[in-house]
């Protein structure tokens, strides 16, 4: 323990600040991302797709890291151990738990419901593709994320850090990898009977940002947590806990970038969001020579967009329609197509619907 001379002294050094500063910054990109992920979906009946219920989900997990959680660490950092109190510190724990259980899962979620999407898109059409599903899909994960940060303060004896690591780290990451490594098996497939490799270029490349990205964050966090358990009086981890936790928070605004970003209704949503726009660039024709024109730093339409963004408006196609487009345009007239394409329904984990 530190004694009360320290308390009342404590040393202060520009690193600290410096790492105060960081999570400043990301707390802030944080709150807004998501915030801006929330009011899209609540404000383009266009984007109410079964999906983006879940990426709405997520958004709400991150936007309580980012308005709780980093600030709760920030003071925690600051004023160690002097001015922090036990129960303080333990409700940060549970409220850390909670939050980044809940992130997890729901990207889990999304990754289960492209994987039924794709693999099994008639039982997905008909049996899973409601409101409904994904509503008490949401909340089995806020529930389950709620008693695996509960325990904490129930059971303290057994061993707690293992449990979480296990059912918050190693069983998503596990149902994630074979969620899209089956994603890119089937499209890989087809791409060599449509003769696409565009889009298993693209795939991949989507794929591998949206794994990596998990495992980078989260990773060295869950890991660190063995470890410190396993080594916990004999262990120094000052400079690894200070970056590490950069990263765990920094899923909290790098996760509405990868799941939104690439969706063009949630691009042209946030462009009317922030720049106030009032037309849409382009029209939902199957033209690749139409051109692309701005206005604002937005887009433009040719017309006003409809007050209640209802079915009917335009939009450009996604790149698996494009890639259909392309191989049924190249193949002669009178040359009937071997093989049928079927729209994948996977447009960077946010499908658009048709």
């Amino acid at each position: 323990m530190t004694n009360s001379t320290n308390c009342d002294n404590p040393p202060r050094d520009s690193s600290l600040y410096t790492s105060l500063v960081f999570y400043f910054v990301i707390a802030v990109f944080a709150i807004f991302g998501n915030g801006l992920v929330c009011a899209a979906f609540a404000t383009n009946k266009r984007l109410r797709i079964l999906t983006n219920y879940y990426v709405v989900s997520l958004a709400v997990s991150d936007i309580l890291v980012g308005s709780i959680n980093i600030p709760l660490w920030m003071y925690i950092t600051k004023d160690w151990p002097c001015n922090v109190s036990k129960d303080l510190y333990e409700s940060y724990v549970v409220f850390d738990v909670l939050c980044g259980t809940a992130s997890i899962w729901n990207m889990t979620a999304i990754s289960i419901d492209r994987f039924a999407a794709v693999i099994y898109p008639t039982v997905y059409k008909h049996r899973m593709k409601s409101t409904e599903v994904a509503g008490w899909t949401i909340l089995c994960v806020w529930i389950f994320a709620t008693f695996v940060a509960l325990l904490r303060l129930e059971y303290q004896n057994f061993n707690y850090a293992m449990f979480v690591v296990t059912l918050s780290f190693f069983i998503p990451l596990l149902i994630i990898l074979v969620s899209y490594g089956n994603i890119y098996r089937v499209v890989r497939y087809r791409a060599k009977w449509t003769g696409s490799v565009l889009m298993e270029i693209k795939l991949a490349r989507t794929l591998s940002i949206v794994i990596g990205a998990f495992i980078l964050c989260w990773g060295p966090f869950f890991i660190l947590n063995i470890v410190t358990y396993y080594c916990r009086k004999s262990c120094s981890f000052n400079v690894a806990v200070t970056v590490i936790k950069w990263l765990q928070y920094a899923s909290a605004f790098v996760n509405p970038v990868i799941y939104t970003i690439r969706n063009r209704e949630f691009r042209f949503t946030f462009h009317r969001l922030v720049f106030r726009c009032k037309y849409r660039n382009g029209k939902y024709v199957f033209n690749p020579q139409v051109k692309r024109s701005t206005r604002c730093g937005c887009c433009q339409l040719g017309g006003p967009l409809d007050a209640d963004f209802g079915e009917t408006r335009s939009r450009y196609p996604t790149y698996t329609e494009e890639i259909s487009i392309y191989n049924s345009n190249r193949r002669p007239q009178s040359t009937p197509s071997k093989v049928q394409t079927i729209p994948l329904g996977f447009d960077n984990l946010s499908a658009s619907k048709h």
